[in-house]
């Protein structure tokens, strides 16, 4: 089969306009192909910024939560102790109290009396022994000297409520009866055994 100039032509023009569709597609499927690409590394490299920024708040919200936490624990530990060393006080004011009307009462000489007896017991007299007692309660001196045997009754101002306290010079002893000593061991028994402290 023959073909005509013109139809040659034609023939030729068709196959170029063939090839260069194809080479067209081509390129377009490459860019396209390539701009898929590149977006799929900009939403990638997007998607690992956002999650790395989210972890970052997310590190820094629970670093805050923590430090949050640690200031309420610290603050309510502090109202705790606030409240218990009030507890206290009033406790111990109230039990003061109570100690100072019972050197007040009828029943105060005689618990002198008592007490000089047992130090007489516990701590016999074998040298320069004082018993020291609060101003107001010399005019009992007698009496607790009867009970204790040879010593010296002496005023003593560091004594605020009552009770009786002996002093060996000679072997450097003393036995602390008085019912100031009594209340701070209360005081320090508390602390110890309550089971109420802080962390």
């Amino acid at each position: 089969m023959d073909y005509t100039s013109q139809e040659k032509l034609e023939l030729f023009e068709k196959a170029i306009l063939e090839k260069a569709g194809a080479q067209s597609r081509k390129i377009i499927e490459e860019t396209e192909k390539r701009r898929q690409e590149e977006l799929d590394q900009e939403k990638n490299r997007l998607l690992d910024e956002v999650y790395r920024q989210i972890q970052g708040e997310i590190a820094q919200m629970k670093e805050e939560a923590v430090v949050a936490a640690a200031q309420e624990k610290q603050r309510l530990k502090q109202e705790l102790y606030r409240q218990r060393e009030q507890y206290l006080t009033e406790m111990l004011s109230r039990v003061r109290v109570e100690l100072i009307g019972f050197t007040q009462g009828s029943e105060y000489p005689a618990y002198l009396v008592k007490k000089a007896a047992e130090l007489a017991k516990s701590c016999p007299n074998q040298g320069d022994i004082a018993l020291r007692l609060r101003r107001e309660d010399l005019q009992y001196a007698e009496k607790i000297k009867e009970a204790y045997g040879d010593c010296r009754i002496q005023a003593d101002d560091t004594i605020a409520i009552g009770g009786i306290r002996l002093e060996d010079r000679a072997h450097g002893a003393i036995q602390d009866e008085t019912l100031d000593a009594a209340l701070q061991s209360q005081q320090d028994w508390f602390y110890r055994n309550s089971n109420f402290y802080l962390e």
